[in-house]
């Protein structure tokens, strides 16, 4: 591919990359070296001086970080002062500052002292606490007696007394005193050795009957256990209940039958012959007309057909509502943009020119561009 230099898009390109390129966007000066007492260099340092923001905020910076005690300000002051307003203690006067001396011959005290002293119930129960320890009774005043007496009766140990003074003693008990017989004849009843003594004595020396039906008891219980047997008891139930002879007229079973007839599926389904016909046959010709109008096969095949095909909203009835919407409710065609207005503005207007004037006051490029012009220059 050959393209020649002067072309329309490769100038374009070219020009494009030359104003998006960094390369040629910034301007970077020429060194230049100036002595220190120069007058536009000292000019120069005072004003990045007054302009400088680090210096402007240098006293704020130093202050930042250090303590300050609130000791001596307004607010303090005014807090300690209305504290001392407000104090109860320097409000009222304690009555420990008052100067003053008591008679002590005042009437008031003295009774004072003699109402103190006429409540205090430690110089009220003085008497009787010192008398209370220094009662003396008669060893023979009656009350005393009985007390004692109670004392003796109450006593547990004076109760067993006598017997604990019998045990020291030992006992002797003769072998046929009554209680000693009447525990053995107890003793003796509540055996069950004693009990089934007899019972194995005769054990090994019954002789009873030859057959079974000789012994009364046997026999009695052999019939009460057939009695109670349930085997025995429905023998004869088990052995007849198979046996059961219907004559074949009898109503019930004629009626059973019927009933089996009716709902046996043998006789109630009748399945036609095969038969054969011809293909062009009207009869069949009309069946299977007949067969598709009612298919459901046939009748949803199209539905069938449209399952699965893709379908595109474009020019639908919903599709052409919400354009319509979005026509209407959009704000770019609602509003009129300012640059489909034709107008002229004047050129030399005052307020135009002054606006040009004050934007190239307010711009920092051009500020700086002077600046170095005339340190350049200077």
């Amino acid at each position: 591919m050959h393209l020649p230099l002067d072309m329309l898009d490769f100038v374009l390109a070219k020009k494009c990359q030359h104003q998006l390129s960094d390369v040629n966007y910034k301007n970077v000066p020429h060194n230049w070296t100036c002595l220190p007492d120069k007058i536009s260099y000292v000019h120069a340092k005072n004003a990045y001086e007054l302009q400088s923001d680090n210096i402007y905020k240098a006293d704020l910076e130093w202050l930042r970080g250090i303590g300050w005690a609130p000791t001596g300000s307004l607010e303090m002051k005014n807090a300690q002062r209305a504290s001392e307003i407000l104090s109860e203690k320097k409000y009222r006067q304690h009555p420990s500052t008052l100067e003053y001396t008591s008679l002590l011959d005042d009437p008031f005290l003295l009774q004072a002292k003699i109402n103190s002293h006429n409540l205090n119930n430690r110089l009220y129960r003085e008497a009787w606490d010192s008398e209370k320890t220094q009662v003396h009774v008669m060893p023979d005043t009656p009350f005393l007696l009985q007390a004692k007496l109670n004392a003796l009766n109450i006593s547990d140990r004076m109760y067993r007394m006598e017997w604990a003074e019998s045990r020291k003693h030992g006992h002797d008990i003769r072998p046929d005193a009554i209680p000693i017989c009447a525990a053995k004849a107890v003793q003796t009843i509540c055996s069950d050795y004693k009990y089934k003594e007899g019972y194995r004595k005769q054990i090994g020396h019954h002789i009873g009957s030859l057959t079974l039906e000789g012994d009364l008891k046997l026999a009695n219980s052999m019939k009460v256990a057939r009695i109670q047997s349930e085997r025995e008891y429905k023998k004869v139930y088990e052995k007849y209940k198979t046996d059961m002879h219907l004559p074949l007229d009898m109503l019930d079973l004629v009626l059973a039958k019927k009933c089996q007839h009716q709902l046996s599926d043998v006789n109630y389904k009748n399945v036609p012959h095969d038969w054969t016909c011809l293909v062009d046959n009207i009869s069949n010709i009309r069946a299977r007309i007949a067969y598709e109008l009612q298919s459901n096969n046939a009748y949803k095949a199209d539905l069938e057909w449209l399952r699965g095909t893709g379908w595109v909203p474009t020019g639908s009835l919903d599709m052409q509502k919400a354009q319509r919407a979005s026509e209407i409710l959009s704000d770019k065609n609602y509003r009129q943009h300012p640059d489909t207005l034709k107008f002229t503005s004047i050129v030399d207007d005052p307020i135009f020119l002054q606006a040009k004037i004050n934007s190239q006051n307010l711009n920092d490029v051009s500020v700086c561009l002077s600046i170095h012009s005339f340190f350049v220059f200077n």
